[in-house]
């Protein structure tokens, strides 16, 4: 057995059963405990990730679903932390899906490093490097664009309806998390092409969207969307059953947003 791997196996079973164990009003050790449940569950699914055995496979996918897990080991008013680290559980979950049932050449670093990065770190690719103007714009422009919504959220007056209160305040949170999505993946795409890089988008300008179907099927989180349709969609609809598949697919959307 590698030595990657026995440390990682250690960490893992070492640090698996230690959040139920703690009580309740050790609030920050409870939250240490679940951030290294998640990096342990990462470094055993990366060492793992090389091996093409039905065993490892298996292994390698309940690493990552323990990592999507470790956010319950934080305290439950910890609402961002616990979303943030949820939210890197699920992309866990899913590229330990892609290397799992996929071929791949990447090393233990590089797994650990495709794990964590919002972009497809397998589909890199050189180019030259410079400061890309179109996305400095969509980036000021989304970054303004959620300034305004949040300005607008903080200056709802009190005394509103709770109906309209909720339509807007819904209105303008969405606004803010489409314009705050954009930003951010605009600001990494810059990040990598002043670094002679380039990576595929995760959105690509949802804003042009004409239907719904053009939205959440092409241009809308395309990371996920590619996960639904590979690993729910179409190994339905291979056996003759599309619309049990789309079903599937929307089954599996509405559980990850649960």
């Amino acid at each position: 057995m590698q030595p990657a791997l026995t440390v990682a196996l250690i960490l893992f079973l070492a640090l698996t059963p230690i959040p139920a164990l703690i009580p309740a009003q050790h609030q920050a050790v409870a939250a240490l405990a679940g951030v290294g449940l998640w990096l342990s569950a990462l470094l055993l699914a990366a060492t793992l990730g090389h091996a093409r055995t039905g065993a490892a496979r298996r292994a390698v996918l309940a690493s990552g679903l323990v990592a999507l897990l470790a956010c319950l080991a934080l305290p439950a008013g910890w609402v961002l932390p616990r979303f943030l680290l949820a939210a890197f559980g699920l992309l866990a979950l899913g590229r330990c899906l892609d290397l799992a049932l996929r071929p791949h050449q990447l090393s233990v670093g590089r797994r650990l490093c495709f794990w964590v990065a919002l972009f497809d770190l397998r589909r890199l690719a050189p180019c030259r490097a410079g400061l890309d103007g179109r996305e400095l714009r969509w980036g000021a422009v989304h970054l303004g664009l959620g300034l305004a919504a949040l300005a607008a959220i903080l200056a709802l007056p009190p005394e509103l309806p709770t109906a309209q209160a909720l339509t807007a305040r819904g209105l303008l949170g969405a606004a803010l998390i489409y314009a705050l999505v954009e930003t951010i993946q605009s600001t990494l795409l810059l990040g990598y092409r002043g670094l002679g890089l380039t990576v595929p988008r995760i959105n690509d300008d949802p804003i042009r969207a004409t239907t719904l179907a053009e939205f959440w099927g092409r241009r809308w989180n395309r990371v996920v969307g590619g996960w639904l349709r590979d690993y729910l969609f179409w190994p339905v609809a291979r056996r003759g059953q599309p619309g049990l598949g789309l079903a599937a697919a929307f089954a599996g959307s509405a559980a990850l947003h649960f």
